[in-house]
Order: structure tokens, then sequence, then C-alpha cells
């Protein structure tokens, strides 16, 4: 019974490492965007074309904004 609760336990392990390491990329790539936006909105870019380019939303745009 052992050899399968340590065989559950290290498939548990590795499914978390995993989903980890998805979620990080996610938040890293909305992190990125963000950062792209915002310089954007520095240079004077329109909200359309903000929002062709990084697929933010408006509602984000907005918040981005407020912080320049």
């Amino acid at each position: 019974m052992k050899p399968f609760i340590d065989e559950w336990r290290e498939e548990g392990k590795k499914l978390g490492i995993a989903k980890g390491k998805a979620e990080g990329k996610a938040e890293g790539k909305a992190e990125g965007k963000k950062e792209i936006a915002m310089a954007m909105l520095k240079k004077g870019f329109s909200f359309k074309e903000i929002m062709e380019l990084t697929n933010l939303t408006e509602k984000e745009l907005g918040e981005l904004k407020d912080q320049v």
C-alpha cells in the first residue's frame, strides 16, 4: 500500500508544479502586456490602438492610465 501512496504523492507534486509554472507564465505575460501598454500611453497611443495590439480591455487601460 505504501508504494501506491508514495506514487500518488509524487504525481500530486508533479501536477502542482506544472500548475504553478502555467500560472506564473500567464501572470508574466499579463504583466508584460501592461508594461507595454503603459509605455504606449506615455507615447500618446490611443486606447483603440493599444487595445488592438495588447488585447487589454478598456477597463484595464483606464486603470493603467490612472497610474501614468
